[in-house]
């Protein structure tokens, strides 16, 4: 059985609907804070347990049959560093297979507060001996919204990000690679970073999107402290104002500008797998009336994204 930390924001709901759409699992248990409010899509093999990640006899409860569980609460808003300990020594006491993190593509850059932390969990399920798979990836692209809001609104996009690139990857490619990884038993004790070849500016992206409403779309590059009080002023905590005015320091000094090409090369090693081919030419003949039949996973670029966004739905992380 898998263990799912969040499915509260974009990316655990897509990780969750793609361990669904395999129906590969008898069946897969999410943990859901009791604080959250927030709309979770039904499964029918899918168990919700309601508790915190501090209560040490929930944890063993929800961690009781899991053989393998996956890390992706995020950090950007909160420092879950003893959470996430607390996490890990309980599936320690309960013998997992298999934990998977969602950690940050800056890792090691011990100057940027949030990816020091996912480093320090790093070392926590290092010292574990839990079998592991650390997935550092770059920020998402159904973040982006987070950031900068809905830009056709104004016309403007204001953000303290300089000509910093950022090498955004989409959760729907970040799900195949778990996906792949939950069938690859030889990814145990590896690091992958999934970044996109491209960057892009905050300047590019207003570009794109100009190109795209067919109208005039401007970025402004505005003060850090012009960003920190204008989020001074929502219910933002001033820990987690520090933390979004961190992240958009890194961003401006260009740290999120990292090219690789691992994302491509496990999801064209998983797609050329003859038993993947035959599996969805399978699926393909039973609906074929509904959809075509792709035998590669295309992987999402940020122009394609920001073609498809609907603005209006702006990304939450609370």
């Amino acid at each position: 059985m898998i263990l799912l930390t969040d499915v509260s924001d974009y990316l655990g709901k897509t990780i969750l609907s793609r361990l669904q759409s395999s129906e590969q699992w008898e069946k897969i248990r999410v943990i859901v804070p009791p604080e959250k409010n927030f709309h979770i899509e039904k499964y029918d093999k899918t168990e919700y347990v309601t508790g915190r990640l501090n209560d040490h006899p929930f944890l063993d409860k929800a961690l009781k049959d899991i053989d393998t569980l996956i890390l992706n609460t995020s950090n950007i808003l909160y420092d879950y560093r003893a959470l996430f300990k607390a996490l890990i020594s309980a599936a320690k006491g309960n013998e997992i297979n298999h934990l998977i993190y969602i950690s940050s593509v800056l890792a090691e850059d011990s100057s940027d507060t949030i990816a020091h932390e996912c480093h320090e969990t790093e070392l926590y399920i290092y010292q574990s001996g839990i079998p592991y798979t650390i997935l550092r990836i770059n920020i998402l692209m159904e973040q982006l919204p987070f950031f900068i809001g809905n830009p056709y609104e104004n016309e403007k996009i204001y953000y303290p990000g300089g000509n910093g690139k950022i090498n955004f990857i989409s959760s729907v490619d970040v799900s195949e690679v778990i996906f792949h990884i939950l069938n690859n038993k030889t990814s145990k004790n590896k690091i992958h970073i999934l970044s996109h070849e491209n960057g892009y500016t905050f300047y590019d992206i207003a570009s794109k999107l100009s190109q795209i409403k067919r109208k005039n779309i401007f970025y402004e590059d505005i003060d850090l402290h012009i960003y920190e009080e204008a989020l001074s002023q929502t219910f933002l905590s001033v820990d987690s104002v520090n933390r979004l005015c961190n992240i958009a320091r890194s961003i401006k000094q260009n740290k999120f500008n990292i090219s690789d090409y691992t994302l491509q090369q496990i999801l064209i090693s998983q797609v050329n797998n003859k038993k993947n081919i035959a599996q969805n030419i399978k699926e393909w003949f039973f609906c074929k009336e509904n959809k075509p039949l792709l035998l590669k996973h295309s992987i999402k670029n940020l122009p394609d994204f920001l073609s498809e966004a609907e603005w209006n739905k702006i990304y939450t992380l609370f």
